[in-house]
């Protein structure tokens, strides 16, 4: 039986490639389960910025949509862990820039 090698360049070009691949996945999916758990009217001002230890940290614009969200807390985040399950445990809102 014939053994070949790969060179390494080629292996972690693959590796990258699927990490690259499964990341743009998820954030995909989180994006989506935002938008569909705050709604259009809340997306225009924030944007959720990473999702570490369960902990979903979305950026919003000014203090008053801060406000806002937080008296929506629990029914935002009750329609966010029916979309990403296992994924996800808590949100967090802070102030911070946003990307139109």
């Amino acid at each position: 039986m014939k053994r070949t090698t790969t060179p390494i360049g080629d292996v972690t070009k693959n590796i990258i490639g699927k990490l690259s691949k499964n990341r743009c996945e998820k954030e995909k999916k989180i994006l989506e389960a935002w938008r569909q758990a705050a709604g259009e009217r809340y997306c225009e001002h924030t944007q959720p910025v990473s999702l570490r230890r369960k902990e979903l940290v979305v950026n919003v614009e000014s203090s008053g949509w801060l406000y806002d969200l937080t008296m929506r807390k629990q029914e935002i985040s009750e329609k966010l862990k029916k979309r990403l399950k296992d994924d996800f445990g808590k949100v967090r809102f802070r102030i911070g820039q946003i990307e139109k």
